[in-house]
């Protein structure tokens, strides 16, 4: 894969890693893998569409979200799973957050909890 930055958290149900990165349109061009899927912002995907050229097919199946406080809304989760069903998502999959606080939240409680048990 690439280098990352990451951090360990120590949680209640174990230990875990945090990456970022910085330059996420470069990154993502160089590891195309069905095993990776996005979770994007509209408006980042919309003011960035020249830059993820080299990643417009994986961003054709990216979960696309307008970050507001009602996406978080428990009734918008059935729409982002049935997306994540839809391709292929698998437990250790990794997904990728693209955007601010809200797609953040998102993407963190659909990791936290789809396909778990």
């Amino acid at each position: 894969m690439f280098e990352l930055e990451s951090i360990t958290i120590n949680s209640h149900k174990g230990v875990y890693k945090v990456h970022f990165l910085e330059s996420i349109f470069e990154k993502l061009a160089e590891f195309n893998s069905p095993e990776i899927h996005i979770i994007i912002d509209k408006k980042v995907k919309n003011i960035y569409q020249n830059q993820f050229v080299k990643i417009q097919q994986k961003l054709e199946s990216a979960l696309v979200i307008e970050a507001s406080e009602i996406a978080k809304s428990i009734e918008k989760f059935p729409d982002y799973i049935e997306n994540l069903i839809i391709n292929k998502v698998r437990r250790g999959n990794i997904i990728v957050a693209i955007g601010g606080g809200v797609i953040q939240d998102i993407a963190c409680f659909i990791s936290s909890t789809f396909l778990r048990g």
